[in-house]
């Protein structure tokens, strides 16, 4: 079955605020539900865009911090557990892997 062709929402980018573009309360809920916090941030800020690119790197989609077609369509399709799972370790590294801090 072919993927749907429907916009979801507005094309959002970096910059954008919540009173002017609704939808990016709706990009940041659908992120969570994904697994990808954006800390509670308001508007489409640094972590936004940061965790965006995430998102579309975990899903093959062109990873420029835009969210356009590809990226709605993605968004809106269930989370699967191993997606999850790869998020998370894309991410939040584990703290095995964090580097320790050295005292002078």
């Amino acid at each position: 079955m072919p993927k749907s062709k429907k916009q979801h929402g507005a094309i959002l980018e970096h910059g954008m605020r919540d009173p002017e573009h609704p939808d990016v309360k709706k990009l940041q809920g659908l992120l969570l539900d994904h697994g990808f916090d954006v800390d509670g941030e308001r508007g489409f800020g640094l972590k936004t865009r940061t965790q965006v690119i995430a998102f579309q790197l975990v899903n093959r989609i062109k990873a420029n911090g835009v969210v356009g077609l590809h990226t709605w369509n993605a968004l809106y399709e269930k989370p699967t557990k191993a997606k999850k799972d790869k998020v998370q370790s894309k991410v939040r590294p584990p703290s095995s892997k964090v580097p320790k801090k050295v005292e002078s």
